[in-house]
């Protein structure tokens, strides 16, 4: 039986980053304390530190412009990487891993999996096109899902194409369901008038 799974991968980028980020900041700490208590040579860091504070007493106008724009870099890798850790009902997942066991994994595009769903769900009669993200992965993998239907289509049936839609992509993962957070869009119809 498979299991979806998903942000292995993922976590361990982030461990090794983290651990990585986490020696080299270890590293200059104790280097700075060594070079505070006079264990090292403390001439040449401290050479370098007035050459860097002259230069930019020297040029006082392009060391704020260097200082603010660095401060705006990591401000702004700040947030991507903090908006990258928290997760919303809108953000979509990389990739799924449908099947982990000690005979190996299998790890799967999620963008695959969702244009696959939308290609299904605009083959239904009055819908006129779809969007699907995969936003959750477990058990019964998340999925967010727009729709663009005629307006004068019957929600109930589409509803319930829809349902088979995700029944079958449900059963590709090997899952027993999925949950789906339906957005339709109703536009004029399409249909001939009769008279």
């Amino acid at each position: 039986m498979s299991s979806i799974t998903t942000g292995r991968r993922i976590d361990r980028r982030n461990r090794a980053r983290f651990a990585i980020l986490g020696l080299l900041l270890l590293v200059a700490g104790i280097l700075g304390l060594l070079v505070q208590a006079e264990v090292l040579d403390g001439d040449t860091p401290g050479v370098f530190y007035r050459q860097v504070r002259d230069l930019a007493a020297d040029y006082p106008g392009a060391t704020t412009a260097i200082f603010i724009a660095l401060g705006l870099l990591l401000f702004l890798i700040g947030i991507n990487w903090i908006r990258g850790q928290i997760a919303t009902p809108a953000t979509r997942l990389r990739e799924v891993t449908v099947q982990d066991d000690a005979d190996g994994s299998t790890t799967v595009d999620a963008d695959v999996l969702s244009d696959a769903l939308a290609r299904d769900i605009e083959r239904i009669p009055d819908v006129h096109g779809a969007t699907a993200r995969v936003v959750g992965a477990g058990e019964r993998p998340k999925l967010a899902v727009r729709a663009t239907v005629d307006g004068a289509a019957d929600l109930g049936d589409l509803r319930g194409a829809m349902e088979d839609a995700y029944t079958r992509f449900g059963e590709s993962l090997g899952s027993d369901g999925v949950e789906a957070n339906l957005h339709v869009k109703q536009v004029p119809t399409r249909r001939p008038r009769v008279t």
